[in-house]
């Protein structure tokens, strides 16, 4: 799914896989890939982290870099966690990358974020992530997305990160 302009599939062997998604004609900054999220893991007190790699470019197929510690005037991604309260109210969540490094335009760059679900989270009756931001005519290209559970107590199960919850996977 999309929050407008056009997706497709690129072939994409730089980060080890075989293709990536695009993200392209893009009219707005607010526009990205979207996926619904599974509320069944969205539980009060769970924090989960959210992992990506993301490169841009522009319209002639150039890379385009962006600077993460320009806070409301960046152009990097975010991670937007979009959902509905039971009332009908609409409400997002912004999740900035706290990647340690700077963006590096000419390679797929590492996205980490995290949140907390919250009672009103929790209370959730629809939801869905998208990443955003980078200025209108940006392509987005993603590959690898993940959103796993981050553990705060020990594991005394020896549970594998896919039995804890439900793993979204782009």
């Amino acid at each position: 799914m999309n929050h407008g302009g056009e997706l497709s599939i690129l072939l994409c062997s730089e980060t080890g896989g075989t293709y990536c998604l695009r993200h392209s004609q893009r009219t707005t900054e607010y526009m990205g890939p979207k996926a619904y999220l599974d509320l069944g893991c969205v539980e009060e007190g769970r924090v989960f982290n959210v992992y990506a790699q993301i490169k841009l470019m522009d319209a002639r197929w150039e890379p385009i870099g962006c600077d993460k510690l320009a806070g409301p005037y960046s152009t990097c991604p975010i991670f937007t966690l979009h959902y509905e309260l039971p009332s009908g109210e609409e409400r997002w969540r912004y999740v900035g990358n706290r990647a340690l490094h700077q963006w590096n335009a000419t390679i797929f760059n590492e996205f980490y974020g995290e949140f907390e679900v919250d009672a009103e989270l929790a209370s959730a009756t629809n939801a869905y992530f998208y990443f955003e931001n980078p200025a209108a005519g940006t392509t987005i290209i993603l590959d690898n997305v993940e959103i796993k559970e981050l553990l705060l107590e020990a594991d005394t199960q020896y549970l594998d990160m896919m039995e804890t919850c439900t793993k979204v996977s782009v």
